[in-house]
Parts: structure tokens; sequence; C-alpha cells
């Protein structure tokens, strides 16, 4: 019964193509990530979001150090009521369409489940990360509603999903990738609009959902081997999943003993 509960919890992990996924005996598993399907950013990539975790650090009320957060707001901040629940609707779209556009078969960077692994693994740590800093309650919310302001979750979540859309599609539709980016900022401006965040934790979700997915991408083969021996008698000789237009939803299993 353990068995059978681990196999469904572990399920979005171990999807892969027929052709990939094979644990070569009982006793050894052979690496199935290709380099072609890590993403591993060039070093000076990691100023990007240190340089936006930084600003919303030196933005933090705190340190005194600058008055933009009262700017922004004043800028932003809009009618009470005004565009309401948009934020907590937008800020899962650029998610839902990297996992749309891999289930629908379009192929992107990386197979489906070193995609999957990698995802798993990117909203895992940011959601860690996130929360960790909120249970400090570095910064109270301009509402006043509550003391867990900084960083801003829903931001996170949008740039999590934006950067995973840029990195599997980014090549070969720039336009998808772009339009999660707007789809972020949007969450991240709404956010300061609806007055639940500083710009500050806005530019700290961000980088923290950047960072979190480039993070997933290296972490993924170390993942994908340990699931391998995680499930030793059952050796995955494959596991599908896709959508066809024709077909529908379909999942395939195949396993030898």
């Amino acid at each position: 019964m353990l068995r059978w509960f681990l196999w469904i919890s572990l399920l979005p992990l171990l999807i892969s193509s027929p052709s990939q996924s094979v644990c070569a005996t009982q006793d050894t598993c052979i690496a199935l990530t290709t380099p072609q399907e890590r993403y591993l950013p060039h070093p000076a990539a990691w100023t990007i979001p240190a340089t936006l975790i930084g600003a919303g650090v030196v933005c933090l009320r705190q340190l005194g150090l600058v008055g933009v957060n009262e700017t922004t707001r004043d800028w932003f901040k809009g009618p009470e009521g005004s565009f309401k629940y948009v934020d907590d609707i937008a800020q899962f779209v650029p998610t839902a369409a990297v996992c749309g556009m891999h289930l629908w078969g379009l192929q992107g960077r990386s197979s489906q489940r070193v995609f999957w692994e990698a995802g798993v693994v990117s909203f895992a740590s940011m959601a860690m990360v996130v929360n960790t800093v909120k249970w400090i309650e570095i910064s109270r919310r301009p509402d006043r509603s509550a003391w867990n302001s900084f960083p801003s979750g829903h931001t996170a979540t949008a740039f999590v999903g934006a950067e995973l859309l840029r990195v599997e599609y980014g090549v070969r539709y720039p336009w998808v990738a772009v339009g999660g980016y707007t789809m972020a900022i949007g969450t991240g401006l709404l956010r300061i609009h609806h007055d639940r965040h500083w710009l500050g934790d806005v530019l700290a979700g961000a980088g923290i959902g950047i960072a979190s997915v480039w993070l997933g991408y290296y972490v993924q083969p170390y993942v994908d081997r340990a699931l391998c021996w995680l499930i030793p008698p059952m050796r995955r000789e494959a596991l599908t999943l896709s959508f066809s237009s024709t077909s529908g939803l379909g999942l395939g299993l195949r396993y030898r003993f």
C-alpha cells in the first residue's frame, strides 16, 4: 500500500517519454538527463536575481535609505475593489501556460520528465524561501493587515511560471516568453495597486522566483537519480503524459519487473 502511495504522490516527477527513462539494472541507475536539457545560466546571469533581491532589501522601511516604496504606492494604488482578485488568478497564468504547452505536446527545451522534475523543485524552493522569510515578519503590509509583507508570494509564483516559460519555449516562441513576463510584472504591480505589498516586496519576489527556476534545473539530475533509486524493483521503462487534440489527455504506463 505504501509503495502505491509513493507512486501516486511522485507521479508528476516520473514523467518521461518511452525512449528516455531506463534504470539499467536493479542496482544501477544511469543518468537520464542530457546536457542540452539541463539549463545552466551563465554565472554572470545570477546578478539579475541577486540585484532584484538586493533592491528589495534596500527598499525595506526599516533601513530608511529610500522613500521609493511610498512614492510607488502613491503612483499605483487604486480605488478599493478595482481589479479585485485579478492578481490572485494572474499569478498562475504563466505556470498554466507552460504546463499546458507541454501537455499539448509542443516540444520545449526539455523532455517532459526533466521539465516536471525541475518545475516541482522550482516551486518547492520558492515556497520554502518565501514562507520562511514571511515567518520572520520583517515588514508590515501597506494596508497594515499583517507583518508578512516581505517578499511578495504572488509575484514569486508568477515569476517562477514566467521563467519556466522562457526557458522552455523562449527560443522557439519568443512572444510566449514576453507574454509570461508581462503577466508576472502585471501581477506584481497589482499587488501594489491593491495596497498589499511595497515595491521592495515585489522586486524581491521576482528575484526569488527567477533564482528558484535556475536552482530547479540545476538540481533536477540529482532528483532524477534519487527517484530511480527510490523505486527498485519497479524499473521505469516508460511513463508518458501527453495531450492530443484528437485523442485527448492520455497517461501511458509500462513497467518491467
